[in-house]
């Protein structure tokens, strides 16, 4: 069990080059503009319409938190494999 976690740690530490510096801040900063611009959502009866995206401090309706889980899952996937992609 410890020489696992004595692998994990030290693939962990690698150095981070200029391209994976670059691919972090650009999905951190997808991720922020995510909490602002939001999906908003009419609920009509049992039927769920989602009317788009707005800003946060603009919205009328409720927000759809299916399509901001889908949204941060697919951040994470697609960011996370250019970020091991662009590993020397």
């Amino acid at each position: 069990m410890f020489k696992v976690w004595w692998t994990f740690t030290e693939e962990m530490n690698m150095k981070i080059n200029s391209k994976q510096k670059n691919v972090l801040l650009i999905f951190l900063l997808l991720f922020l503009i995510s909490f602002i611009y939001v999906p908003e959502i009419e609920s009509v009866g049992d039927l769920t319409i989602l009317v788009g995206w707005t800003f946060i401090w603009g919205i009328f309706l409720d927000i759809y938190y299916k399509v901001l889980l889908i949204e941060w899952f697919g951040l994470f996937v697609l960011g996370s494999g250019l970020f091991f992609y662009f590993k020397e």
